[in-house]
C-alpha cells in the first residue's frame, strides 16, 4: 500500500512538472509577433488594473528573479525525463532506478511550485488593495471563461475541476 501511495504521489508530481514544462515552451515562443502570448497577457492584466510604472517594474524584477531560480530546476527535469527514457528504451525497465528517478523529479516539482508561488505572492504584494480585488475578479472571470471553452468542446466540467 505505501508502494502505491508513493507511486502515485509520483506520478501527480510528474503531472505537475509537465505543466511547467508547456509553461516553459510557450515562453520560449516569445519571438513571434506582438512578443508572445505571456508578454501580451501581462500587458493586457496591467492595463486592466492599471498598473503604475513602478508596478510594472516591480513585477519585471520578480519574474525575472524567478526565472532565474526556476531555469537550473527546469534543466535538471529535462535530464531527469531524458535519464528514465533511457532507463526504459527498448523495453528496459529497473523498478529501483525509476522510482529514484521520479523521487527526484518530485522533488524538483515541489521546488517549482514553491518558488512560482512564492513570486504569485510577491506580484500580490505589489498591488493596491483595490487593485487586489480588481485581480480577483479578473481571475475569476477567466476561470468562467475557461470552463465555457472547455464545455464547448464536449468536456465535463464543474467548479471543484479548477
Amino acid at each position: 500500500m505505501k508502494k502505491l501511495v508513493t507511486a502515485f504521489i509520483a506520478v501527480a508530481l510528474v503531472a505537475i512538472g509537465t505543466i511547467f514544462v508547456f509553461a516553459q515552451k510557450a515562453d520560449d515562443n516569445k519571438g513571434h509577433k506582438r512578443g508572445g502570448l505571456h508578454r501580451r497577457g501581462f500587458g493586457r492584466i496591467a492595463k486592466q488594473l492599471n498598473l503604475t510604472d513602478v508596478q510594472k517594474e516591480q513585477m519585471k524584477q520578480i519574474k525575472e528573479t524567478s526565472k532565474a531560480k526556476i531555469q537550473p530546476l527546469r534543466e535538471s527535469m529535462k535530464s531527469i525525463r531524458q535519464q528514465i527514457s533511457a532507463a526504459t528504451a527498448d523495453g528496459k525497465f529497473d523498478e529501483a532506478q525509476v522510482q529514484n528517478l521520479a523521487t527526484q523529479q518530485a522533488n524538483i516539482t515541489a521546488q517549482l511550485t514553491v518558488e512560482k508561488e512564492r513570486a504569485k505572492s510577491q506580484m500580490h504584494a505589489v498591488l493596491t488593495s483595490e487593485q487586489q480585488a480588481q485581480a480577483k475578479v479578473l481571475k475569476e472571470e477567466m476561470k468562467d471563461k475557461f470552463k465555457e471553452r472547455f464545455q464547448n468542446r464536449g468536456g465535463k466540467s464543474d467548479a471543484s475541476d479548477l
